[in-house]
């Protein structure tokens, strides 16, 4: 059994488990059912670096 590269890919820049086929959201949103993504996006590492301290005047 392989994963699938998108929920893969959210959980390890993330840091929050997806489910299969959905990008940038919590396990909340199932696939195909975008009327529940408002509230569920996450941020990813790069994002939440930008915010703090580790980069700075982007």
């Amino acid at each position: 059994m392989t994963a699938d590269s998108s929920s893969t890919a959210v959980a390890y820049l993330c840091g929050v488990k997806t489910n299969f086929g959905v990008v940038g959201v919590n396990e909340n949103v199932r696939r195909g059912d975008c009327s529940n993504v408002a509230g569920n996006e996450v941020d990813s590492i790069l994002r939440r670096s930008i915010k703090g301290v580790f980069i700075r005047d982007q």
